[in-house]
């Protein structure tokens, strides 16, 4: 188990990116919602899978539990899932925090960067726009219900 800490921003605009930097096509569904905690699987670039367990501390910090689990299985579930959810990921680490930019399929309309860090607050770059990570609207189980149509 671990702790994440994560604030969630709209992505003003694409910056440049650093030289560690990782991009990866992502397909996540969710096989359990609950108001506080989510069971979903993760597909990484078509060779990888993982299960995770999150539960909601505060509007920061949730409890992670991930899990690799072999990609034949994961595809399985992920095609049994009803809420769905790809984006494309860029990864990175700066000065102690790690950065995630999701970009969401054009119908959605905006994109996210979430911030992990350990800091009491993070660092936020100027490509940072609107803090919502107290905004339900913005989770990544919203979002995947805007392209399901709910």
């Amino acid at each position: 188990m671990s702790l994440e800490r994560e604030r969630k921003y709209i992505l003003n605009h694409m910056p440049e990116l650093p030289a560690n930097y990782e991009v990866h096509q992502l397909l996540q569904a969710y096989l359990m919602i609950q108001p506080d905690r989510q069971l979903r699987v993760r597909l990484i670039d078509s060779t990888q899978a993982f299960l995770c367990y999150k539960q909601k501390i505060n509007t920061t910090d949730r409890n992670e539990f991930e899990y690799e689990i072999p990609y034949e299985e994961g595809l399985a579930l992920y095609n049994l899932a009803e809420l769905k959810l790809p984006k494309t990921r860029y990864s990175w680490n700066k000065n102690g925090q790690h950065f995630d930019i999701d970009i969401y399929p054009d119908e959605i309309g905006f994109n996210i960067v979430e911030i992990e860090y350990t800091a009491d607050a993070p660092l936020v770059p100027d490509f940072c726009g609107k803090d919502v990570s107290e905004e339900d609207g913005y989770s990544n189980v919203a979002i995947a219900g805007i392209l399901k149509g709910l």
